[in-house]
């Protein structure tokens, strides 16, 4: 007789809700009221970032982070490695993401930028 493995995401469903609802936080995501939409530009900001970092453990503990650039690249930290930790996390949570280029007033100048639209996925 096998025993079968318990998945993580039936395992850790709590926990995995409960860590959406920090990263929702740390975005500024407020699904109920469709404010579900953060930009590149916000996350790449050191105290986002920080904020970001300090939940890697727990993402591992709750989530499959062998696809995830984040843990995989070590040596390459260069300056999205957030996003794909964001991307990683909502995906395996059942969440769309889509995104778009848009142009922003900073400094008194254009800038490209993305623009991310996190919804549930049906």
């Amino acid at each position: 007789m096998v025993k079968e493995r318990i998945k993580k995401e039936e395992k850790y469903k709590k926990e995995r809700e409960e860590l959406i609802e920090k990263m929702n936080g740390i975005l500024g995501l407020k699904m109920e009221e469709e404010k579900n939409i953060f930009r590149l530009y916000d996350i790449q900001k050191e105290e986002k970032r920080e904020e970001i970092n300090k939940l890697a453990g727990e993402i591992r503990l709750y989530f499959l982070t062998s696809d995830m650039n984040y843990y995989r690249d070590k040596e390459k930290k260069g300056d999205n490695r957030e996003l794909g930790l964001i991307r990683g996390i909502y995906k395996q949570s059942g969440y769309k993401i889509e995104k778009k280029a848009i142009y922003v007033e900073l400094e008194g100048k254009k800038r490209l930028t993305m623009e991310y639209k996190i919804k549930k996925d049906k």
